[in-house]
């Protein structure tokens, strides 16, 4: 499976290790992408690195969890699909 983690916190790089070594293909999620901490872990765990766009774009994920757990509410399971695009 792909699975895209957000965050290059400590939480984040462990998450994203632990799927790679499940054989699961991993993006990190960073505020840029020239991140010191995500751009060493990409080059040491052979994953890749994807710029969210900066602090504004950061935020937007986090308004996203809201219409997530909304969703999920009122369909009872989790299995469906949002798509979010940037704009321009």
């Amino acid at each position: 499976m792909r699975y895209a983690v957000l965050g290059t916190g400590e939480v984040g790089r462990t998450l994203a290790g632990r799927l790679l070594e499940l054989g699961h293909e991993v993006t990190l999620g960073s505020r840029s992408r020239d991140n010191p901490v995500a751009v060493e872990w990409a080059t040491a765990a052979a994953g890749r690195v994807l710029n969210q766009g900066g602090i504004r774009a950061a935020r937007a994920v986090e308004m996203h969890l809201p219409l997530w757990i909304t969703l999920f509410g009122r369909f009872g399971y989790a299995d469906f699909n949002i798509e979010v695009r940037q704009a321009g």
